[in-house]
């Protein structure tokens, strides 16, 4: 499964990322930009110098987020699979 993802300014800003590396956990799905928006999706997220396996057992297990365990478990068991 590839995924192609670019970063930009306008993602720190709607996402409030003041430190790197942050890791950003969507909740719902990411809507796009355009000239006069960027909306903000329901997520959560991790600052810190931690791997991303670290970000999602921490969100898995600390996130007040509704649906935030489910998916970061889901994450966590994609990424385990592919070692």
């Amino acid at each position: 499964e590839a995924a192609e993802n670019l970063v930009t300014i306008r993602d720190f800003i709607r996402f409030g990322v003041t430190e790197v590396p942050t890791f950003i956990l969507p909740l719902e799905p990411v809507a796009l930009c355009d000239a006069q928006s960027c909306p903000t999706s329901r997520h959560v997220k991790v600052s810190g110098l931690v791997s991303i396996e670290s970000a999602l057992e921490f969100i898995s297990r600390n996130s007040k987020e509704k649906d935030a365990k489910q998916i970061a478990e889901q994450w966590l068991e994609k990424l385990r699979n592919k070692s």
